[in-house]
């Protein structure tokens, strides 16, 4: 994937109270004017509070691998990022797998979910999420207009641990905890289509390609998975 340097940088978060109304199903056009405020008043119901950690099951859905790998039976959870952490990050960053992939630091954003990935306790990894309508300011997703519609980049820190499932399994499992807010519709990932490693890694955790785009980061495969109805 291609890791860019996180896409908001003024981000209001995602979970919080009930549906926003800005942008209900099936609205008559408007003009920009009025659709900009309307996705301004779906951004700004949304408020940075994380969802409630989901319930992992055995069947690498929900954070546990699937039967007869390696790490089937252990536990995948996610922690917040800290500033005691940020040293650690540094050391994944200047890893050549990571430092391919990924162009800048890892700051705390008051606007970003960031988490480390942790199996057993152990942190393995870096996840972050964001709203894609709240990043139109710096020139991203200019074309979503749905609140519901969240990004995600990740990596695995440690590169002997990469090809055995783990990546997507940390995939399935920060998508999950996303889904657990009823407001999130859709996860999307935008990968280098040059990066076949994290292509392949999204596609076993469910995503679908779409098509290349062109971003301010330069070209990206972007990747959707949408909510599934109960």
């Amino acid at each position: 994937m291609k890791f860019a340097w996180p896409k908001p940088r003024s981000v209001t978060a995602y979970v919080g109270e009930p549906p926003p109304a800005g942008l209900p199903p099936g609205r008559p056009p408007v003009d920009p004017p009025q659709a900009t405020k309307a996705v301004n008043r779906a951004v700004s119901s949304f408020r940075m509070t994380p969802p409630p950690p989901a319930k992992l099951g055995m069947d690498g859905g929900r954070g546990f691998p699937r039967r007869g790998s390696a790490t089937y039976g252990l536990r995948m959870e996610f922690r917040p990022l800290t500033t005691a952490d940020l040293p650690l990050t540094r050391t994944w960053l200047a890893r050549p797998h990571v430092a391919e992939w990924w162009d800048g630091p890892i700051a705390l954003e008051p606007g970003l979910r960031q988490v480390l990935a942790a199996l057993e306790g152990e942190a393995i990894g870096y996840a972050q999420s964001y709203q894609a309508v709240a990043c139109h300011g710096d020139g991203w997703w200019l074309d979503v207009d749905d609140p519901g519609v969240h990004g995600i980049d990740q990596f695995l820190a440690d590169p002997a641990k990469l090809g055995q499932g783990l990546g997507a399994q940390m995939v399935r499992a920060f998508v999950a905890e996303l889904f657990a807010d009823p407001r999130v519709t859709r996860v999307q990932a935008d990968p280098s289509p040059a990066n076949g490693r994290a292509i392949r890694c999204y596609e076993k955790a469910g995503f679908r390609r779409v098509r290349e785009v062109v971003t301010p980061d330069g070209p990206a495969l972007l990747m959707h998975r949408d909510r599934v109805g109960p």
